[in-house]
């Protein structure tokens, strides 16, 4: 299993080394959980990202956080989203728990 929440420029088609560019060797189940106000990873990036880990065949989710910004889940900092937060641990823990069995081990 794989997670990102508020990734910044995962697929930026003016970088070669662009995350974008290398999906296709991905086997894990994947969720991506997008800021819908973050300048980081603009709509085009998030549908371009989608197109690629589909064209790859990858088990994949994309999710926006409606009202958030970059940095949702950083407590300490003045886009914090309590909302998102929560969210964000709800579909992480979701994740690991359909993949890997039960995640409340782990903590």
């Amino acid at each position: 299993a794989a997670a990102a929440f508020h990734a910044a420029r995962l697929a930026d088609g003016n970088d070669p080394d662009s995350v974008v560019h290398a999906v296709g060797g991905i086997a894990a189940r994947v969720y991506l959980g997008h800021a819908d106000r973050d300048a980081l990873m603009p709509p085009e990036q998030i549908a371009a990202m989608d197109r690629a880990l589909a064209e790859a065949g990858v088990h994949f989710t994309t999710e926006l956080y409606k009202g958030a910004l970059h940095g949702f889940t950083a407590t300490d900092a003045p886009v914090y989203s309590p909302a998102a937060d929560a969210l964000h641990f709800k579909r992480l823990f979701t994740l690991l728990d359909e993949t890997l069995g039960d995640s409340s081990v782990l903590f």
